[in-house]
């Protein structure tokens, strides 16, 4: 797994990933540094530190983590195959890739592949994730539904015994009336 902590711009080409997300509007600047002093504090990932206080989705970090794996891992920069930074995606309209520059040194495919086949099996998982959550919102449905079958039979319920009252009130009402008519003619 990579360290975000250790992962700097100087050590790799693509954008971080905070830049990318505040570039797309996001995440705002504070949030932003907030969330990297948790990271140089936790040591966690700072896409995770954002999705996990609820200031991006899980689709925003993986739509940044896509645009950040699509740029080249070698750029020519005055012909020496060095490697360098790119240039910032907001510098341009729309970022394509350059020609795969052929450094001095052999590159490893290694790094790359690994990353990838973690950022798959982390899609896997938001997918997953992804499907918990429809499951437990189609219960939740469920619940809901049954709730509002619930409450509209105790409301009738209700509405019967209210009736039920009123008419006792009523009977009630004429029978103190009879009474009182009894009393009033043994008293005279």
């Amino acid at each position: 797994m990579l360290d975000s902590a250790k992962v700097s711009t100087s050590q790799h080409p693509w954008p971080p990933i905070g830049q990318l997300l505040l570039e797309k509007g996001r995440v705002t600047p504070a949030d932003l540094e907030a969330a990297l002093a948790e990271q140089r504090t936790t040591g966690e990932r700072l896409g995770e530190i954002l999705v996990g206080h609820g200031l991006i989705s899980r689709m925003d970090l993986a739509g940044a983590l896509s645009k950040q794996w699509s740029w080249l891992p070698v750029w020519e920069q005055g012909g020496s195959g060095s490697r360098s930074r790119p240039p910032s995606p907001a510098s341009e309209e729309s970022v394509e890739p350059g020609p795969v520059v052929v450094a001095d040194e052999p590159t490893s495919l290694e790094e790359p592949e690994r990353v990838l086949r973690e950022l798959q099996a982390r899609m896997r998982e938001a997918d997953a994730q992804f499907a918990a959550d429809e499951a437990r919102v189609a219960a939740l449905e469920a619940t809901v539904t049954e709730l509002v079958q619930a409450t509209a039979a105790v409301t009738a319920r209700l509405e019967a015994q209210s009736r039920v009252i009123e008419y006792l009130r009523g009977a009630g009402s004429a029978e103190r009336e009879r009474l009182a008519a009894a009393v009033r003619a043994l008293v005279a």
